[in-house]
């Protein structure tokens, strides 16, 4: 996209923070993108908040394998949390494609053409803005709190308890 002139380079920043595998660092070189991606190394929790509420764009990498359709990472919560928009990337029809629509807090891309259409309308936005518009719905958001969660958890003990269900 940034060949195409689609997409300004000095406009764009990825920044990771964290342990960074190597396979990323190759990618990186490959594709000659050492200006743009940028990593960071680990951070504390707080520090990493900040900089979750501090992005245009939140990325949520999920693995790309039928295998993980009902596996839902933490990351989420703390992208929540952010109130930032989420562009989401691994397998088709997996619960975070679900959870991100039901919350209206971001997208999920399964497919190359998927991702440069949501990261241009995203950039298109940014440009018109000045900022990418944050548009969950809180209450939906709610729903997966700690609070919320927890509560879930009770319900289902005491559900078990009622029943005589050992666990």
């Amino acid at each position: 996209m940034i060949d195409n002139n689609l997409l300004d380079p000095k406009l764009l920043s990825i920044d990771f923070y964290g342990t960074s595998p190597k396979w990323l660092f190759k990618l990186i070189t490959k594709y000659k993108l050492n200006n743009i991606v940028i990593i960071h190394g680990p951070i504390s929790r707080n520090d990493s908040i900040m900089k979750q509420r501090e992005a245009q764009i939140l990325l949520l990498l999920t693995w790309d394998n039928h295998q993980e359709k009902g596996v839902l990472t933490g990351k989420i919560f703390d992208y929540f949390a952010a109130r930032r928009p989420i562009l989401s990337v691994g397998y088709y029809g997996g619960i975070v494609a679900e959870i991100l629509k039901r919350t209206q807090t971001g997208v999920h891309c399964s497919s190359l053409e998927e991702i440069k259409f949501e990261i241009l309308n995203y950039y298109k936005e940014y440009l018109s803005n000045g900022y990418v518009i944050f548009s969950g719905i809180q209450s939906e958001i709610e729903n997966y709190s700690h609070r919320e969660m927890a509560l879930k958890f009770v319900r289902v003990l005491n559900y078990l308890n009622e029943k005589n269900i050992p666990i």
